[in-house]
């Protein structure tokens, strides 16, 4: 069903260089523009849209109103040979979509931040316990600890076109997946232009012909996801209120879903 997988080379830094990384290449992030975001969010300030967005996030009972649909049959075809899903989720704020997939027991998920640490401390001032709590790290530059293939899914949502290299962290995501398991993209798509070219947003990311493409702003295209060895089993565009029910927002937003060659699993 998919293509066979052709990477070699390992899919984390090395110690030294995932240190370099920190200092040097993700400090040049406009980071303090997200955390604004979640700031004015939690303390009532955002607009309407995000604020019913966090009001849904908050409340268990609501969760499962903005889980990815693609995820219970992703779920169902992985437990047909084990017994746990494992997720990795690559940049998932301070409030991971994935929280109702925790609550259920339907998943385990490990989840990676940059920003992890200071998620952690707006959390508590909030007084909000969340089921999710992502750990200190990059798509480009991952912990160290993290296996290669050992995650059943690795999940992105409206946060790689946030990274510095998305080339980088979808061959990252490619290595860290298991023999038949699954990448999985979302987000808004071609926000770079959407808001300007500011902050984090310095990449259009839209889906084309089962692939999925960057767009810079210099205009030149390439595909994220060709040569790596995946191939799309799932796509979906969409708008944002059609993603998220409870906010009013129409702008485009897009899923796409990979599987990496089932043979060796």
């Amino acid at each position: 069903m998919a293509a066979r997988l052709m990477l070699r080379a390992p899919f984390f830094l090395a110690s030294k260089t995932r240190q370099f990384y920190f200092q040097h290449i993700a400090k040049k992030q406009d980071y303090g523009s997200e955390m604004s975001f979640w700031e004015s969010l939690l303390d009532g300030k955002s607009d309407p849209d995000m604020l019913a967005y966090s009001a849904v996030m908050l409340d268990k009972g609501k969760r499962s109103l903005f889980f990815p649909r693609e995820m219970p049959l992703l779920v169902s075809a992985i437990m047909k040979k084990r017994k746990q899903v494992s997720v990795l989720e690559i940049g998932s704020g301070p409030m991971s979509l994935l929280a109702h997939g925790v609550d259920s027991k339907m998943m385990e998920v490990t989840a990676v931040d940059p920003l992890a640490g200071r998620y952690s401390a707006l959390l508590a001032k909030h007084g909000i316990d969340y089921p999710i709590r992502p750990i200190a790290g990059t798509g480009e530059a991952l912990p160290g600890n993290l296996k290669t293939g050992s995650f059943d899914i690795v999940y992105m949502s409206n946060s790689l076109d946030h990274t510095e290299l998305p080339g980088k962290v979808m061959k990252n995501a490619c290595e860290l997946a298991r023999a038949g398991g699954f990448i999985f993209v979302e987000g808004s798509a071609n926000e770079g232009t959407n808001a300007g070219w500011s902050g984090l947003h310095q990449h259009d990311l839209f889906i084309k012909n089962g692939e999925l493409m960057l767009r810079s702003q210099n205009g030149r295209q390439a595909s994220l996801s060709g040569g790596l060895g995946i191939v799309c089993v799932a796509q979906r565009i969409c708008t944002y209120n059609e993603r998220f029910p409870a906010c009013k927002l129409s702008k485009p937003w897009f899923s796409i879903v990979f599987q990496k060659d089932a043979r060796g699993a």
